[in-house]
């Protein structure tokens, strides 16, 4: 079996909807923007990884359609990542292991609101480019109810840029 260690850093921009059904926090468009990076090895045509990705979120909604609420926040969240590719073209996954989302605006005692998570996805399809580039779809999915007595969801479509150590053939290795 040969391994060998893989990289990358992705930017994505994306669009989705953040919220719940309830009365209290109604489903609102946002805009996203997304940094990602990841650390691990490939054996064969399998590259497997450590995730980690920042996002920016904007609520494009305006407040007084969703019950006065505006869900504009930054989230980190972390956790593995495994891949196929095949040379030119992969398609991966990434469990979520945390998550925390912040958001901008402060509670009527002027503390930090936050949502916790313990439940979200990635799946992405890359194709290289040329040498270390290529371009990323990314679809993604959370649920933050580990700090809150309602749920709120999100999900996203994004597209952006990675630059990783794409291999032109991944198996088998030169020596």
């Amino acid at each position: 079996m040969v391994h060998r260690f893989n990289y990358g850093l992705l930017g994505l921009f994306g669009q989705g909807q953040m919220g719940n059904a309830k009365a209290n926090s109604p489903y609102r468009n946002m805009d996203f923007t997304t940094y990602q990076a990841f650390l691990g090895f490939r054996s064969s045509n399998y590259r497997f990884s450590a995730a980690a990705e920042y996002s920016y979120a904007a609520q494009k909604t305006n407040v007084e359609a969703v019950a006065n609420t505006n869900l504009t926040g930054q989230s980190f969240s972390y956790g593995p990542k495994i891949e196929y590719y095949d040379g030119k073209e992969s398609i991966g996954f990434i469990y979520r292991l945390s998550s925390n989302f912040n958001l901008n605006k402060l509670d009527a005692n002027n503390n930090k609101q936050y949502y916790a998570s313990k439940t979200g996805i990635n799946i992405q399809y890359t194709r290289r480019i040329k040498n270390n580039l290529g371009i990323v779809i990314d679809y993604a999915r959370e649920e933050y109810g580990k700090s809150l007595p309602d749920k709120i969801k999100w999900d996203r479509i994004s597209i952006g840029f990675i630059f990783s150590n794409f291999d032109k053939y991944p198996f088998p290795l030169p020596n």
